[in-house]
């Protein structure tokens, strides 16, 4: 026999590794890396939604508490020069806050749909 058709016919009797070719199973190795490379991506969706979440919160908790402030100190000092500066301070700050929430959020929902491709690759795989 050649060194040819000793190779043609090794690699033949080799199982497959993808899914459907040749009618054989998926090597258990492959199958592991893709639970696991998609149960990862899960876990890490989950952390993009959860920090939006939080800082969504904290930014609302914020802008609440910075107004009731400004009604209290516009009621204790009747609309005076010092409910106007406190204003002039508080609504700025308030306003980066929001900002740099906003921004943030939009970082993380731009990651979040990269994990999502990512995550729809692997069903891909699954189902091939």
């Amino acid at each position: 026999m050649t060194n040819t058709a000793t190779y043609a016919a090794a690699t033949d009797s080799q199982p497959s590794s993808r899914i459907g070719e040749g009618g054989a199973d998926p090597r258990p190795a492959a199958v592991t890396f893709a639970t696991t490379e998609h149960f990862v991506l899960q876990g890490a969706r989950s952390a993009t939604i959860a920090e939006s979440t939080g800082r969504a919160n904290m930014f609302l908790a914020a802008v609440s508490g910075g107004l009731v402030a400004l009604g209290l100190a516009a009621t204790a000092t009747g609309l005076g020069t010092a409910s106007f500066a406190f204003a002039f301070v508080l609504l700025p700050t308030l306003a980066f806050t929001g900002l740099v929430t906003f921004e943030r959020v939009l970082q993380s929902g731009i990651e979040d749909l990269g994990y999502a491709r990512r995550i729809a690759l692997l069903r891909s795989f699954y189902f091939d």
